[in-house]
């Protein structure tokens, strides 16, 4: 049996011609440099902090194409769900941004926020457990890559019992936030993983220290963890397919978690 139904919140963003970077509270969460344009509507209920939050738009021209004023569009408001309709739709809009302004010059680069509150709070126990840190340092640089290198090796070796405890905060809170049955999540990522894994040939790199990227958000609790060329921190190829996995990291009760 689920739990309560709570509310539900989605992201939904279109984009084309603009190089943007998207974020709750300063914790990114979708990015296209290139500018190629991205169509989607994400669930942000795990991401959404009691009180007021915000929405963090970091844009600029792409660098690998000519300026061409009035090519970029972009549309990302974020909505209350009406929960009697079966797809993600609007029952309250809660925040919206629009680039370009109307009437306004189009100057980049530029970042773009939009602060809305939501009621009442999710049950969420991130924003109250993860401790908060002034910056990333080489000792906790450390003590992420190696929680990342430990999941990446689980992964590949198949062992989805060590992978799911290194997951075990993450989804936890995700049956948290969406009025989940956590057992059902569980069994529901341990099937996913294991579709992955039976494909041809997985396989993985390690993310080399001197290429990752900390960035600190929701006011120092959450500590994204970056490849290059805006990658996810493990990705795993096959023969069929190539899976991202982010991985977002908070220090709670003194050690390194991955959250999210």
């Amino acid at each position: 049996m689920s739990d309560p139904i709570l509310k539900r919140y989605y992201l939904d963003i279109m984009s084309t011609g603009i190089d943007v970077h998207i974020g709750l509270n300063d914790v990114p969460l979708l990015a296209d440099p290139e500018g190629n344009g991205v169509r989607t509507i994400l669930p942000v209920n795990e991401w959404l902090a009691p009180g007021v939050n915000t929405i963090t738009l970091r844009i600029a021209w792409p660098e690998s194409k000519q300026h061409e004023p009035g090519k970029a569009e972009l549309k990302v408001f974020l909505f209350e769900a009406d929960l009697e309709q079966e797809l993600p739709e609007p029952k309250t809009v809660l925040a919206e941004l629009v680039w370009p302004p109307p009437g306004a010059p189009e100057l980049y680069p530029r970042k773009l926020e939009e602060p809305f509150k939501i009621e009442p709070a999710l049950p969420t126990k991130l924003w109250e457990e993860a401790e908060p840190i002034q910056a990333v340092g080489n000792a906790d640089q450390a003590a992420i890559l190696a929680l990342v290198e430990h999941l990446r090796r689980a992964l590949l070796a198949n062992d989805l019992d060590t992978a799911l405890r290194l997951l075990n905060y993450r989804w936890q809170e995700d049956a948290r936030a969406n009025g989940l049955n956590l057992e059902e999540l569980q069994t529901a990522v341990r099937e996913q993983y294991t579709y992955m894994l039976s494909e041809p040939s997985p396989h993985s790199t390690p993310l080399d220290p001197e290429d990752a990227s900390f960035i600190l958000g929701a006011d120092k609790r959450i500590v994204k963890v970056q490849a290059p060329n805006n990658d996810e921190a493990i990705v795993i190829e096959t023969e069929e397919g190539r899976y991202h996995i982010p991985i977002y990291a908070s220090k709670i009760l003194g050690r390194w978690t991955i959250v999210r």
